[in-house]
């Protein structure tokens, strides 16, 4: 997929050269994240995401806003950047039994205040500033349960494809 969007950009380039236009491409762009915290999210029957579409369970991720307290500055990755992560999560209640990738859809912890305990102890924390949050399915029991036991996960690297 990211070599057809490649060719894509690069055939508009072209005709816009060709043409004389001086109209600015937007080319998609590939970020590495290492040591983030991941955790998951239960919504409300009929919630929209923050992009206004219906999430998808186990699929749809939540990051930051741009400036911490102003949902109106977007998130800080961009709506349909693709993350995949470097290793598997387990993910309890998913079909396969694990997580690896996930498209940003959402906004989530709107005032950047929300806190971690990393595993063994040690003092609370802030998320990370790449954290992302993994949309676990409406507010029943069992996605509540499934998303507590997926609980934090810790030190997660990460590959973010931008559109």
């Amino acid at each position: 997929m990211i070599k057809n969007m490649i060719k894509a950009s690069v055939v508009v380039s072209a005709l816009a050269l060709f043409f004389g236009t001086s109209n600015y491409i937007t080319e998609a762009a590939t970020y590495n994240y290492t040591n983030q915290d991941v955790t998951s999210y239960v919504s409300l029957v009929g919630k929209k995401t923050f992009h206004g579409t219906t999430p998808t369970q186990y699929y749809t991720a939540a990051v930051h806003p741009v400036t911490c307290g102003k949902a109106t500055s977007g998130t800080i990755l961009p709506y349909g950047t693709q993350i995949y992560t470097d290793q598997e999560l387990s993910a309890p209640g998913s079909e396969e039994g694990y997580l690896d990738g996930f498209l940003v859809e959402d906004m989530g912890d709107v005032n950047c205040t929300r806190k971690v305990t990393p595993p063994f102890g040690g003092t609370a924390r802030k998320l990370t500033s790449h954290w992302f949050d993994v949309y676990y399915g409406l507010n029943t029991t069992t996605n509540t349960s499934n998303a507590l036991t997926f609980g934090t996960k810790f030190n997660i690297d990460y590959t973010a494809y931008t559109p």
